[in-house]
């Protein structure tokens, strides 16, 4: 019976922990990646949908060009977040999931989808800085079904004091 409680409480313990190693926080510059990410795969979609019907294309099209290398970054980052938890079939299954979730939610906007995206490609267009393309990803809805908390900032320590480096005397033989 002593075995058997033992062995209940471990398993509770392993139950209690595994939520929390399921869903790791992230660093700010990871969920920047993610939400980077998530915004150019809903563009994507929409253009996709679209097509030159209210500058859709041309809009993605501009923004990748643009944004190549940050939105690459970005793509980098979530990779390596799944490379850690999971690895290639964990980043597939993401990404499909993104893909049929975003394609879900623009399906239920009907025929207003292209006329909806305008506004977003204009603001685009006028878009100069990752600053503004972050920001803009980061306040639009991403991936409700693989939600990401970012970590507390971690204390820093005060800076150790520098060491003294020990000096030898040597005795003087007379």
């Amino acid at each position: 019976m002593k075995r058997f409680r033992s062995l209940v409480a471990g398993v509770l313990a392993l139950a209690i922990t595994l939520p929390a190693a399921a869903a790791p926080c992230v660093q700010p510059v990871e969920k920047a990646g993610f939400d980077l990410h998530a915004f150019q795969s809903r563009l994507m979609v929409v253009a996709l949908t679209c097509h030159d019907e209210g500058g859709a294309e041309a809009g993605y099209n501009g923004l990748v060009r643009r944004f190549q290398h940050d939105l690459k970054g970005a793509y980098d980052r979530v990779i390596g977040h799944f490379r850690t938890r999971g690895g290639n079939r964990k980043f597939d299954d993401y990404v499909t999931n993104l893909a049929n979730t975003q394609s879900q939610e623009n399906m239920a906007q009907g025929d207003f989808l292209c006329r909806n995206y305008a506004p977003t490609w204009e603001k685009l267009n006028a878009m100069t800085t990752i600053a503004e393309l972050v920001e803009l990803a980061g306040a639009t809805p991403g991936q409700t079904f693989y939600p990401l908390d970012v970590c507390a900032p971690r204390p820093q320590r005060a800076p150790a004091a520098p060491r003294q480096r020990a000096t030898q005397v040597h005795a003087a033989a007379h």
